[in-house]
């Protein structure tokens, strides 16, 4: 699958990991499953169920070319070449994945150039816990960004609402400018709320940043 460069750093860099979540059995079943498509090259068909917060879960079902595992923010994912673009490197959550299936008829294949773009991806996602302060902070977020709430913090935080869409939860997290620019990335939908001090620092970040200076 891999030159030999790229299959060194992806042996070393995503290795399949094993993760217990609420059911140990349905999870470790289609992680075989979907360890025994990377082997034989083949894509895989299966269920994702993000959590939403008025109803259960919202499910949709998934055909793509499995990359790799790889851990991140306390998380394990799968790593899936994109179906439109096959230099695009999707994640998604394991423990969120069910009823994975090979499909037997496909097959799909990897570039130097595919493999870089997939490189720079997970160098993306492996800044989780850079330079700054730990600190409990107050975040409000809209409904629809709810289950990336629950990828960055973890499933065991405790929200409120606050109005019709927009709800409220406390976590603790380092503030620095790779949290920043993560909070930047949904264009608005979550917002540093609560701490005036904390607020303040991220509104020098962004005049520091992006808003240009007359002066100048």
């Amino acid at each position: 699958m891999f030159s030999v460069h790229y299959q060194a750093y992806f042996n070393k860099k995503l290795n399949l990991h094993v993760v217990k979540n609420e059911n140990d059995q349905v999870f470790y079943k289609e992680l075989e499953v979907i360890a025994q498509a990377i082997q034989q090259k083949k894509k895989i068909r299966f269920t994702y169920q993000k959590p939403t917060i008025k109803v259960k879960h919202f499910s949709k079902r998934v055909e793509l070319a499995p990359i790799d595992t790889c851990f991140s923010n306390n998380e394990y994912y799968l790593l899936c070449q994109g179906a439109r673009n096959p230099n695009d490197c999707l994640l998604y959550r394991l423990n969120y994945i069910r009823d994975v299936e090979i499909i037997e008829d496909s097959s799909f294949f990897f570039d130097e150039y595919n493999l870089q773009c997939f490189h720079e991806k997970l160098k993306n996602i492996t800044y989780m816990y850079g330079a700054g302060e730990l600190e409990i902070i107050e975040l409000d977020f809209h409904e629809s960004v709810y289950p990336n709430i629950i990828d960055k913090f973890g499933k065991d935080i405790h929200h409120y609402q606050v109005n019709k869409d927009i709800y409220r939860v406390q976590v603790k997290h380092i503030i620095n400018n790779t949290f920043y620019s993560w909070i930047i990335g949904f264009g608005g939908k979550i917002q540093i709320s609560g701490n005036e001090e904390q607020i303040n620092r991220f509104k020098k970040y962004l005049q520091d940043n992006f808003i240009e200076n007359d002066n100048q």
